[in-house]
């Protein structure tokens, strides 16, 4: 009997093994190819699937694809990269092209636009496009366009576009934001409309509508830009 399940767990080991060698030849054919073949087949050599394991892309079950969407479940150990994302994303490092769902990882990479997503990245969390979500970095939380969001980091939160939700960090820094709370040492946007600042040092370039709660507070367009404690502006 324990023979048996001995020769059962070499069998696996032996899939595995051929899995992963054909997954190697697949790439090395492909490197093979001109660049106008290889342009070709990521535009339209696409494939969908419920589950992905990914060691270090190309090198993932399923590869008979160039490119992958994903919708289901994805382990990246350590790295994986596919095109859309939808559901559960657990790995070292995750990248995707645009996701929706749920990422676990030191590192989370998407290149697009991240929709109704809880983002945990032991390290970073980086979007290129818009946000909406909760994103929870214990370094650095960024996003490159809007975001509607809960953003805690232990270092730096950066928007780099529009931002409703609210910041907690060590630094908290938008380009403009509506209806929204930064909260940490050092907090600062270049345009408020109904917005609050909590922190050591506050800076708002231009403020509309809000209040600063803090050690050092400054509202650039305010009749008394620099006030401690407490300055706003309506």
């Amino acid at each position: 009997m324990k023979s048996g399940k001995r020769l059962s767990l070499v069998t696996q080991g032996f899939v595995a093994c051929a899995v992963l060698m054909a997954a190697f030849v697949s790439e090395a054919e492909g490197t093979g190819r001109s660049s106008q073949d290889v342009s070709r087949s990521e535009n339209t050599d696409v494939g969908v699937t419920p589950v992905m394991l990914s060691l270090f892309t190309p090198v993932e079950v399923p590869w008979w694809h160039s490119a992958w969407d994903v919708s289901g479940v994805r382990f990246c150990l350590p790295y994986g990269s596919c095109r859309d994302l939808s559901g559960l994303d657990v790995g070292v490092v995750t990248h995707a092209t645009s996701s929706c769902g749920l990422q676990i990882s030191a590192v989370n990479l998407v290149d697009e636009d991240v929709r109704m997503t809880l983002s945990v990245g032991g390290l970073v969390n980086t979007v290129g496009g818009s946000y909406t979500g909760f994103e929870i970095g214990g370094l650095v939380n960024v996003v490159n366009n809007d975001a509607q969001a809960l953003q805690v980091a232990g270092l730096v939160n950066v928007v780099d576009g529009s931002f409703t939700g609210a910041q907690v960090g060590f630094v908290n820094v938008t380009s403009q934001a509506k209806d929204a709370w930064q909260i940490g040492f050092w907090n600062q946007g270049e345009e408020f409309d109904h917005c609050g600042q909590v922190g050591v040092i506050n800076f708002a370039n231009d403020m509309n509508v809000g209040v600063q709660f803090g050690l050092i507070n400054v509202i650039q367009n305010n009749e008394y830009p620099c006030i401690p404690i407490m300055n706003c502006h309506f």
